[in-house]
């Protein structure tokens, strides 16, 4: 979970980063590339708030005055609603969380790449690399100070593209990624 957490402020940072700071794009086809990238970012850290919405709501439920509180039957509703697939148990959940995590690392790895050049992804390799070693706190004062990265926040990313720009981008961003299905023999 607190891997988990580590991410969702990194992933924040980046967002606030091309959306506050980055967002005059010089093309189109990097705009769209660094959306989709930030689009499939934010759909597995927000996959990461259901499972831990759901392994909580298990560990609640289970107390008798809880199970006719309709507050969290429509939490319930709305979290099974929206959750990719569906977790029976707490080892389910833990590995929804590794598939989720891999796949966050993946994008913000790429991202990083793309963005070599510029301080603000050095700073981030150095917090992705060395995750264990930085408290959360600690990444999340350097991305709410996300003003002193603006002097580099006009170079333009890395991003290579082969293809016409909406097949490029779908399968960069597909192929750094596993299913929740095909993560079975881990």
């Amino acid at each position: 979970m607190i891997q988990a957490q580590k991410y969702e402020t990194i992933a924040v940072g980046i967002v606030q980063f091309y959306h506050l700071i980055a967002s005059e794009q010089a093309t189109i086809d990097t705009k769209t590339s660094v959306n989709t990238y930030l689009k499939n970012l934010l759909h597995y850290i927000h996959q990461n708030f259901l499972v831990a919405a759901k392994f909580i709501h298990s560990r609640i439920i289970n107390k008798e005055g809880n199970l006719r509180n309709v507050w969290i039957q429509n939490l319930k509703k709305a979290v099974d609603g929206k959750i990719v697939k569906t977790i029976k148990n707490k080892s389910e959940a833990v590995q929804m969380l590794r598939v989720n995590i891999e796949n966050s690392d993946n994008i913000i790895r790429n991202i990083i790449k793309a963005n070599q050049r510029k301080q603000f992804f050095i700073v981030l390799n150095m917090y992705v690399t060395k995750m264990p070693l930085f408290p959360n706190d600690k990444i999340r004062d350097t991305l709410y100070n996300i003003e002193q990265f603006k002097f580099d926040a006009m170079l333009q990313p890395e991003i290579r593209m082969g293809m016409s720009s909406s097949s490029s981008s779908s399968t960069n961003s597909s192929s750094s990624t596993k299913s929740g299905g095909s993560q079975g023999a881990n």
